[in-house]
């Protein structure tokens, strides 16, 4: 049973009924994480991303190499594969203007070691094209797929 957005356990006690949500030992914390994809990478320019929650419910923040920031309106997790969407809401860069819509997506293939990444990563823009719309409003997709990074983590969460 979920009660407020929390496991719980529920029990009747004794001959009149009486219920009693016992939770679990961690609190009032839920078990279910939030799907999320954060990190920070190099790829030819510093990127980082911090998206949190489902769908066009989603929120966050995607800044570009001190280039752009943009505000998440989607997230889309599937297993350790991400995509955001999001809109440019400041921008130092005339091919980047307020407004645009871009797509980050990132795939977690494990912690760094030694230097090396085996982490994804692409950001795609509609002013050239890169990204298709879905039936979701808020929610766009990339053409192209994510390559590797140079130097970084991302993390994704799926949420399950």
């Amino acid at each position: 049973m979920k009660v407020w957005g929390h496991r719980c356990v529920a029990a009747v006690l004794g001959s009149i009924g009486v219920l009693t949500l016992l939770c679990g030992a961690t609190g009032l914390a839920s078990a279910d994480p939030d799907p999320a994809m954060t990190g920070s990478v190099s790829q030819g320019a510093e990127a980082s991303i911090a998206a949190h929650g489902v769908g066009d419910s989603a929120t966050g923040n995607l800044e570009a190499a001190g280039l752009f920031h943009a505000t998440v309106t989607c997230l889309q997790v599937v297993g350790n594969d991400a995509i955001a969407t999001a809109v440019i809401d400041s921008s130092h860069d005339p091919n980047n203007p307020v407004g645009e819509i871009i797509v980050a997506e990132g795939v977690d293939s494990g912690n760094p070691s030694h230097g090396f990444s085996p982490d994804l990563w692409r950001i795609s823009f509609q002013n050239n094209g890169g990204i298709v719309p879905t039936d979701q409003s808020e929610c766009w997709l990339p053409i192209f797929a994510p390559v590797p990074i140079d130097h970084g983590n991302i993390r994704v969460v799926d949420g399950s």
